[in-house]
């Protein structure tokens, strides 16, 4: 008897171990008959969706779906599918269907409803979500160089009587390219952006190098430069600069601070999304939709220099393309409202044999067509402000400007050599971020 009992709890154990492992139970169907029901897994689904998102913007759900595989194989459950979000924000968030909106981690499960032939299942896990705030951290310096990579030396240092706001300051000391600071920021993929913050420089000319600020995708050391102006701190006095961008396939930025042969200060950074509503456009055919130049003036359509062409497009059916114009070009007067920001950006491809001895996309804007390059609000010389690095790529370009007392503005296309390159999609609109 003792050895029956003790073969009687082996087959037991042995029977629970093979339906764990096999995934199914067996359950009467009333008729006398057992049915197989198979228990739904995560590898059987689809999970749609960005699981890292920005907040402050429309967060995407995320969504699951049964593979189509599964589906045609009659291997996977129809049933019904709730997705869950649950995690921690600071403080807990409780599981809910609705998509969270405060930056934090969150996990992603979903629930399977029981179907024919299935078992329901609970709790599968779909992997983390990740809300990211858009934000430069301690951007004024109040808290020393915490979130930032750098130390101070004899070139970097934190300020306590010169500064914008709040009581400190970073300052910048002779330091060339000798030494820096900088700070790695999330942000969304193909998007546009505005560095912005307050700065000033300690020097009695217009000589010498100035302080360079610089996004680079992803990594400091091998990133490619997304933009970067150099000499950007001009004044003695407190002023604020702008620095826009298009993120591209990054996910990841490095805010870059140094460079320069004099003492300069900078405060209050941040960064922000900047909104573009084409709707609101001042540039007429910026698009080049119509399939002719005009209103664009100067050019000649068809001549070799500008043309309006569909062999290539960022968008839509045509492009311009700017075929070796030396010196020609074509341009646009657009009315504008005096004293407020705007957003200059356009999409451009450069192609070029040896982009190092070519011209490549160059907008000009200013007061008139002739404008020497003094008077000019904008000088787009994308590749050597960095805003392009590869040949045969549409880039978006963007720059910020101020309209001063101008009532108006002369759009102005002109500059390959050695090369040719596309333009589309010309936007002018105020200046707008989130």
């Amino acid at each position: 008897m003792k050895t029956n009992k003790v073969f009687s709890g082996w087959a037991v154990f042995l029977a629970l171990v093979a339906v764990m492992f096999i995934g199914f139970t067996a359950c009467d169907t009333g008729n006398g008959t057992k049915e197989t029901l198979l228990k739904p897994a995560v590898s059987q689904y689809d999970i749609a969706g960005d699981m890292t998102q920005e907040a402050g913007v429309t967060i995407t759900p995320i969504t699951v779906t049964v593979k189509q595989d599964m589906v045609d194989a009659g291997t996977a459950s129809s049933g019904a599918v709730t997705v869950w979000y649950t995690g921690t924000s600071g403080t807990t968030y409780t599981k809910s269907q609705t998509v969270p909106q405060t930056a934090g981690t969150y996990a992603v499960t979903f629930d399977v409803t029981a179907a024919s032939g299935w078992n329901a299942a609970n709790g599968l896990d779909a992997g983390t979500l990740t809300i990211f705030a858009l934000q430069v951290v301690n951007g004024g310096f109040e808290d020393g160089l915490n979130g930032w990579v750098g130390e101070e030396n004899d070139n970097i240092s934190i300020d306590t009587t010169v500064f914008h706001t709040g009581q400190k300051s970073l300052k910048i000391t002779d330091a060339k390219w000798q030494t820096d600071v900088n700070q790695v920021i999330s942000v969304t993929p193909n998007t546009p952006y505005l560095v912005s913050f307050w700065g000033k420089v300690n020097r009695d000319d217009d000589g010498g190098w100035g302080c360079i600020v610089k996004i680079i995708a992803n990594d400091k050391d091998s990133g490619p430069t997304l933009s970067a102006v150099e000499n950007t701190i001009k004044d003695s006095d407190w002023a604020p600069y702008k620095v826009a961008f298009n993120s591209g396939t990054a996910k990841n930025i490095v805010l870059y601070i140094g460079g320069g042969d004099s003492e300069f200060y900078v405060d209050d950074l941040r960064i922000d999304r900047i909104v573009i509503d084409t709707t609101a456009n001042l540039v007429e055919n910026g698009d080049f939709e119509t399939g002719a130049l005009e209103p664009w003036g100067g050019g000649y359509d068809g001549d070799g220099r500008f043309a309006v062409v569909d062999e290539d497009k960022h968008a839509g059916t045509y492009s311009l393309k700017v075929d070796n114009t030396d010196y020609w070009s074509c341009a646009q007067t657009i009315p504008v409202t005096a004293n407020t920001d705007y957003i200059l950006c356009f999409w451009t491809k450069i192609v070029a044999d040896d982009p190092d001895t070519s011209w490549d996309t160059l907008i000009k804007v200013g007061p008139d067509q002739d404008s020497p390059d003094e008077d000019l609000l904008v000088k787009a010389q994308p590749k050597s402000d960095y805003k392009v690095t590869e040949s045969g790529v549409w880039t978006q370009v963007l720059y910020t400007l101020n309209t001063g007392d101008l009532t108006e503005l002369v759009v102005n296309l002109s500059g390959s050599y050695n090369c040719f390159y596309y333009v589309d999609d010309v936007v002018l609109v105020p200046l707008v971020c989130k």
